[in-house]
C-alpha cells in the first residue's frame, strides 16, 4: 500500500459514510473527484437548491408578518411601551435615510426593512442542517439565537443605545421570535 492510495482508500470510505448519514446526499456529502493520473481527494457538495432558498425565505416573510402582527396587539393592549427593533434600528442605524422619507411613508419602510431581514433569516435558516431543522423546536431556538445575535452583536455594532426593557416586554419579545421561529420551521406541517 502506497500513502497515496491509502489516502484516496479512506476519502472514498469517508464518502460512503458521509452518503449514509442521516440526510443524505443534499447536506453535504463527500465525494470522490478523480481524474485518470490525479489524485482523489474530498470534495465538499455544498450545492444548494434555490427552491429550499426561496421557500425558507418565503416563510421568513410571513414569520415576520407574524411577529408584526403580534407586536401591534401588544402594542394595543400596552404590553409593548418602547419601539421594536426594527424601529430602533432605522431611527439609530440609519437616521439620515430614514430623513429622507417621507414621514407617512416611515411604517411602511420600518416593516419592509423588517420582512427583508425575515427573508434572509428564513433563507439562512435553509443552511441548518436538515437533522437539526427536522427537529420541532429548531424553529424557535432559530428565532431566540436572531434575537440574542441582534442584541449581543447589532446593537453594539452599529453603536445602538442599549434595550432597557421592563420584564414583560422583554418576554413579549421573546415570544414573537419564538412565533418567528415557529413559522419557519413548520409552516406547512414541514420544516423547509
Amino acid at each position: 500500500w502506497e500513502p497515496q492510495t491509502r489516502l484516496a482508500r479512506w476519502y472514498q470510505l469517508r464518502s460512503c459514510i458521509c452518503a449514509l448519514a442521516p440526510g443524505g446526499d443534499h447536506e453535504g456529502a463527500c465525494r470522490l473527484r478523480c481524474s485518470p493520473g490525479r489524485q482523489a481527494g474530498p470534495v465538499v457538495n455544498w450545492r444548494m437548491d434555490s427552491g429550499r432558498l426561496a421557500a425558507g425565505a418565503v416563510r421568513g416573510v410571513v414569520g415576520a408578518m407574524s411577529m408584526t402582527g403580534y407586536r401591534t396587539l401588544a402594542a394595543e393592549f400596552g404590553l409593548l411601551d418602547q419601539g421594536t427593533p426594527p424601529e430602533r434600528m432605522a431611527d439609530e442605524a440609519i437616521p439620515k435615510l430614514m430623513a429622507a422619507v417621507p414621514e407617512r411613508m416611515r411604517p411602511a419602510v420600518v416593516d419592509l426593512l423588517h420582512l427583508g431581514y425575515g427573508a434572509l433569516g428564513g433563507a439562512v435558516y435553509t443552511a441548518v442542517p436538515q437533522r437539526w431543522r427536522r427537529h420541532w423546536a429548531s424553529g424557535p431556538l432559530y428565532g431566540m439565537a436572531l434575537w440574542f445575535g441582534y442584541n449581543a452583536g447589532i446593537v453594539p455594532l452599529l453603536r445602538l443605545h442599549p434595550d432597557r426593557r421592563r420584564p414583560h416586554e422583554v418576554a413579549m419579545l421573546a415570544a414573537d421570535h419564538v412565533l418567528y421561529g415557529l413559522v419557519i420551521g413548520r409552516l406547512g406541517g414541514r420544516p423547509v
